[in-house]
């Protein structure tokens, strides 16, 4: 053991202190701690790929518990805001209508639902439909009994970003056969003529992205444009890609955490070949690529 006296010691304490301070900082940041001001860019992640919509004249909307559930003028611009507590409603938020649409910070909460819940909409965190320009939400976390994570109807043509968004975890409440629901982190059913998402990163029981733009509205063809994305299965999961030929996609820095044994060729629908860039690991990374302040305490890191 080695003595240290005099200020060789206070010195060493000082260095220390300064150390662990370091420590708990970064700590704090990872874990979504409190907001900095905006003083320091660097702080708040890497710029995104593509900025919000130009807004003409827009509305601006306050969410509340009793006010989730938006019906919009598809004619109007809008500014939907998020309190800077999270927002618990059976659900989530839903934005219906709007013609070009930004949304950007904010956490929605779903309450547990029950055993048996009453539909799967009271489990969905997020659901846009009918925009006619483009919606862009940005810096959103979704937590609590999701079910599905974001619900895309968007048979009107709209232009979908989503960027830096945290969905903690999707399930079904029958985990073995899932009987009760069939839980998807992004799910599209009907458009959008363009999907670009930035810095996504969600956690799954089952399924990740399940695009079908043509499903229920035929002949619709979407460009799908993914860039850093985290789809971290358990053991559980099944196909955490999912596509048909009317979704054109682009991939890059996309990760699939798929544990256990399961072949690369049951983690992306039809084929592997279909998802030219994605990459399978074994381990969740232990950075993930959407902002670790997503959510509340937000910040936008800017546009390239």
């Amino acid at each position: 053991m080695t003595v240290v006296r005099g200020r060789r010691l206070w010195a060493l304490v000082a260095v220390t202190a300064v150390a662990v301070a370091a420590i708990a900082a970064g700590a704090a940041l990872l874990l979504g701690g409190g907001d900095d001001g905006g003083a320091h860019a660097a702080s708040r992640g890497p710029a995104l790929a593509w900025a919000p919509p130009r807004l003409h004249a827009p509305q601006t909307i306050h969410v509340t518990a009793a006010r989730a559930k938006l019906k919009l003028d598809p004619r109007r611009d809008y500014r939907v805001v998020l309190p800077r507590t999270p927002v618990r409603v059976a659900g989530g938020l839903t934005i219906a209508g709007g013609r070009n649409v930004v949304v950007r910070g904010g956490q929605v909460v779903v309450p547990w639902q029950g055993a048996r819940p009453a539909s799967g909409s009271t489990r969905r965190g997020l659901f846009l439909t009918g925009q006619t320009g483009t919606v862009h939400v940005e810096g959103l976390r979704l937590s609590g009994d999701l079910g599905d994570g974001i619900d895309l109807d968007e048979r009107l043509g709209a232009t979908v970003q989503l960027e830096n968004i945290r969905v903690d975890r999707v399930t079904a409440r029958d985990t073995k056969k899932f009987s009760d629901t069939h839980p998807d982190v992004v799910q599209s059913w009907a458009g959008p003529k363009v999907l670009r998402i930035d810095r996504l990163s969600a956690a799954t029981d089952y399924q990740g992205f399940f695009l079908l733009p043509d499903q229920f509205a035929k002949g619709t063809t979407a460009r799908v444009d993914l860039r850093h994305v985290d789809l971290v299965g358990s053991r559980t999961s099944a196909y955490l890609l999912w596509r048909d030929r009317a979704a054109a996609v682009t991939l890059r820095d996309v990760r699939l955490t798929s544990p256990g044994a399961r072949p690369v060729y049951q983690t992306m629908w039809p084929t592997p070949a279909w998802w030219p860039g994605a990459r399978v690991i074994r381990h969740a990374p232990r950075t993930l690529f959407a902002s670790p302040r997503a959510g509340i305490s937000y910040t936008s890191p800017g546009y390239r």
